[in-house]
């Protein structure tokens, strides 16, 4: 049984909708497809593709029973029910998008559907208590969530930048970052990120723990996932078993003098102060052997009294390794199909 845009299907339902879509190229296809897989007996697993943000995109088999454990986790620590209302808006053919037809299924919640968009929200004219966004979605729909009824949102995908976290304090919805990725199903950590409840530390859903490696790098264990124990690539400052701080991607670590250089903690400190989207990256150095630079998304330079401005209002929050060397303009930044940030493949095009 599956309740999708207020009506309840049973399964051979089901098997109809799915011939007469899952043939289309959209994200309406994208769902049929999923949910005649997913309701396929014969077949214990899913196959999803990763996202290819850290490496080639790949196809991994998932089994289902790690999935529906993973959707009931989601409903203990939200407090969802089946007289909820949930909003899909965004694709059904990646993880996160399946997964909230995943919860669907298990939770029994009414499942709205709507085009994936920047704003999907001018879409919905009733209340919503749980959706699933990417930090881009969210940036696009300040103005309109603080206008509507959403109780409970996540947003995952990419971290959410730290200038946008700051916004969020003026939205009365329940909003969450999401910690997970592909090999784990969905989101095994969540952290509060507005209201009193705000905190800059993730806490891990029920019967998930962790540990780091001697690089500080994340350690995942949960007896309910497919793939567990999982070493991460995310370098945290643990806090107990149950929570820890995310500090940035030991594959994006930069290296000068010695020194290592989380591009992500300066970002969080200076994105007040920059008014275009950035990174923090590097290129090679006969000294240092790296040095820091400040990726700009721009069609131009900036003039060099623009860059002594900016350099002059971050440096007060930076040590000195920490403090951009070289400011460096690109004309479009690089991302994957699902909106994170491809950092190499944009430094490459400076190069």
């Amino acid at each position: 049984m599956l309740t999708l845009n207020g009506k309840t299907y049973s399964k051979q339902e089901l098997q109809q909708l799915c011939s007469r879509y899952r043939d289309q190229d959209n994200w309406q296809g994208d769902i049929f497809r999923f949910i005649e897989e997913w309701i396929q007996d014969s077949i214990d697993t899913i196959t999803v593709q990763t996202s290819g943000s850290t490496g080639i995109p790949k196809s991994i088999l998932l089994k289902k029973e790690h999935l529906i454990q993973s959707a009931l986790r989601t409903q203990q620590y939200l407090g969802l029910s089946a007289n909820d209302t949930a909003l899909l808006c965004i694709p059904a053919r990646y993880i996160a998008g399946k997964m909230m037809i995943v919860r669907a299924f298990v939770i029994g919640y009414n499942l709205i559907t709507v085009a994936p968009s920047a704003n999907p929200f001018v879409q919905v004219s009733q209340p919503v208590d749980f959706t699933a966004i990417t930090p881009h979605q969210l940036s696009e729909s300040l103005n309109t969530l603080r206008k509507i009824s959403i109780r409970n949102i996540l947003v995952g995908g990419a971290e959410i930048p730290p200038l946008l976290e700051t916004k969020l304090h003026q939205i009365s919805s329940a909003i969450f970052a999401t910690y997970g990725m592909t090999e784990t199903g969905s989101h095994v950590a969540l952290r509060r990120v507005n209201g009193p409840q705000a905190s800059a530390v993730y806490e891990a859903l029920a019967d998930v723990s962790f540990a780091v490696d001697m690089h500080n790098r994340l350690i995942i264990h949960a007896d309910y996932l497919t793939h567990s124990p999982l070493q991460t690539n995310d370098v945290v400052e643990l806090i107990d078993e149950k929570h820890f701080r995310w500090l940035g991607r030991f594959d994006n670590v930069i290296n000068s003098g010695g020194i290592k250089i989380f591009p992500e903690e300066i970002e969080r400190k200076i994105a007040p102060f920059i008014p275009y989207p950035f990174f923090i990256g590097s290129q090679p150095d006969e000294i240092f052997t790296e040095k820091v630079c400040l990726f700009l998304e721009r069609p131009a330079p900036l003039a060099a009294e623009e860059q002594q401005a900016i350099l002059q209002q971050i440096k007060p929050l930076l040590s000195s390794y920490q403090l951009p060397k070289k400011i460096i303009s690109i004309p479009k930044f690089e991302y994957s199909p699902n909106g994170k940030l491809l950092r190499g493949q944009t430094q490459r095009k400076s190069e």
